[in-house]
């Protein structure tokens, strides 16, 4: 009994002598939020044997964030290469180094699909025998091809890197990206004053993204032969603050969202990151917020 005791002190006393473990929603690093595709699904058709593809270039942008970002003070470096179809290894993995023969890199921000598949068509000659690594879907005449774009951020300090897969078809529903169309934060409308407000320190506040139902896709679900509306998740980020929720969604979008404890003025951006289940994105940047100090009387 006393055995049992004194080791379950221990394991307490251990426990509680852990350094916290760094929440979803913290940026105390430099962290990739998102990646954007302005067509996150490319349709391609053929005459004559010769593709065309809509849209016939795809933009790319990404959401970075490190600690030193609140207020827009860092500038990042953003590089992003299309990782082609690799050899597996003997031991039935495969690397995703976009970069050398395994990538072609995208020129600015901006990928030419026709400029893509000549590129690829040209380096099959060398690479053998391949696969991608992603599911590739055929069903007849049907086919979706994911794509994945490496994206690579530098604040000079630290790299990151994030996949945007981007799916070319031949047949199916365009996929559009989801719009955040306002934020309210406890009722009132901040994007009327873009996102230009202050929060006192040490409250609550609830945080709600209302989604444009008019950028939302439909998805056909074969078992009740019906379109529905494609769900969206929103996630939350802060360099200060706390988030009750790591995620919601569109039907229920609430958090709240706790300041930090501070004695003096301080500042945070928060970023609201909405992404539909087939590579749509979007987001809103509330930048420099700032905190004043709780004085209460």
């Amino acid at each position: 009994m006393v055995l049992r005791l004194s080791f379950s002190l221990f394991l307490l006393f251990c426990f509680s002598c852990q350094p916290e473990l760094e929440q979803p929603y913290e940026i105390k690093k430099l962290r990739i939020l998102g990646v954007r595709a302005n067509h996150p699904q490319i349709q391609v058709s053929f005459t004559d044997n010769v593709p065309s593809f809509t849209p016939d270039s795809i933009k790319f942008d990404i959401l970075a964030a490190d600690p030193d970002s609140a207020c827009g003070n860092v500038k990042f470096s953003v590089k992003y290469s299309v990782c082609i179809p690799q050899q597996y290894n003997d031991d039935s993995s495969y690397s995703l180094d976009c970069e050398g023969k395994n990538g072609i890199p995208i020129e600015g921000n901006t990928l030419n699909p026709l400029s893509f598949f000549l590129e690829l068509m040209n380096r099959y000659k060398d690479i053998g025998q391949v696969n991608l690594p992603v599911d590739v879907v055929m069903k007849g005449d049907r086919f979706r091809i994911p794509i994945p774009v490496m994206a690579k951020v530098s604040n000079g300090r630290e790299e990151m890197s994030a996949l945007k897969f981007v799916e070319f078809i031949n047949t199916g529903r365009d996929n559009k990206n989801p719009a955040i169309s306002k934020i309210l934060i406890d009722e009132t409308d901040v994007t009327a004053i873009d996102y230009s407000f202050s929060l006192v320190a040490n409250r609550k506040y609830k945080i709600k993204p209302v989604v444009n139902k008019a950028s939302l896709d439909k998805i056909y679900y074969e078992v009740d032969d019906k379109y529905e509306d494609e769900g969206v998740q929103l996630s939350f980020f802060a360099q200060k603050g706390e988030f009750d929720k790591v995620a919601t969604s569109d039907k229920a979008p609430d958090v709240v969202y706790t300041t930090p404890v501070s004695d003096r003025e301080e500042y945070t951006s928060i970023y609201i990151v909405a992404r539909d289940f087939r590579g749509g994105i979007d987001w809103i940047t509330m930048s420099c917020i700032r905190i004043l100090p709780d004085k209460k009387e």
